[in-house]
């Protein structure tokens, strides 16, 4: 074989093995994008969920637990609320962030369920721009992803 054979082989094989390693980069990115998008979703549809079954009323931060997940680390507020019968709770959040967007003693309005009480979301705007913001950067990741998986 001459040597202007063999080099163009080569390059040919890394020319294959770059395109290969872009095509996963893409799919990692798609399915990242598609995560993201589904967690705003999700986080949307229970939101969505519980203003149509839920009751909002003022709540107060007990107390901050700070949890460790996969790596990460997010301040879990504790919520002290009543219900209209004027049965009290205290339950965490099952949303955390890291660092906490709350401080012990603070009062916040909360949604609870009317099935299951103890089962609540904090109501704010925060919550609402996460979701936006989730959607979006899923929806451009996902749209990103296709375009360049398509060419």
């Amino acid at each position: 074989m001459q040597l202007d054979t063999i080099l163009q082989i080569g390059l040919k094989k890394q020319q294959i093995i770059l395109i290969n390693s872009m095509n996963d980069n893409i799919l990692y990115g798609l399915i990242a994008s598609l995560l993201v998008l589904c967690i705003g979703i999700l986080k949307f549809l229970q939101r969505k969920h519980y203003e149509k079954n839920g009751v909002k009323v003022r709540g107060i931060v007990s107390d901050l637990v700070l949890e460790y997940q996969g790596g990460t680390r997010a301040y879990y507020p504790v919520v002290i609320y009543s219900t209209l019968e004027e049965i009290e709770f205290e339950e965490k959040s099952s949303f955390g962030t890291y660092p906490s967007v709350y401080e012990k003693g603070q009062e916040i309005y909360i949604i609870y369920d009317l099935v299951n009480q103890k089962k609540f979301i904090i109501d704010n705007k925060k919550s609402i721009y996460i979701e936006f913001v989730c959607i979006s950067i899923g929806l451009i990741g996902l749209i990103i992803s296709l375009v360049y998986f398509t060419t």
